[in-house]
């Protein structure tokens, strides 16, 4: 029984050079998968860092459009009520002209008109 023993350890056996290779594709196709983990890992950090630089992006944009909005409405009511200031100074004028004008048709004619002022007083 020794010597079959140990007679077994000294061969080499016959399917082991097939073993070997299997083993090696094996290793290789485990480091080929790492690999591309590796890779798809890579790509997706910088997918991920593409998406927070775009988001980061379009938020600046927003905050500039909101700026630009927020200027533009604060222009167009500062030009609305200086229009309005303008078309009251103008409506007085014409007015005072008119009044001017009736008081003068008036005396031409020798008739005067009297002007009241006064404070009415609610009765509620």
């Amino acid at each position: 029984m020794e010597m079959t023993t140990s007679y077994r350890y000294e061969v080499t056996a016959p399917r082991e050079a097939t073993l070997r290779r299997a083993l090696a594709h094996q290793k290789a196709s485990i480091r080929e998968t790492e690999l591309l983990a590796i890779d798809q890992a890579k790509v997706k950090e910088t997918a991920k860092k593409h998406q927070i630089a775009k988001w980061n992006e379009t938020t600046e944009e927003k905050k500039i459009l909101r700026r630009y909005k927020e200027t533009m409405t604060k222009e167009l009511k500062s030009a609305r009520t200086q229009l309005l200031n303008a078309r009251r100074e103008n409506l007085k004028r014409l007015l005072a002209e008119e009044k001017k004008k009736y008081g003068l048709e008036l005396e031409e004619l020798g008739l005067t008109y009297f002007v009241c002022i006064s404070s009415v007083e609610s009765k509620w």
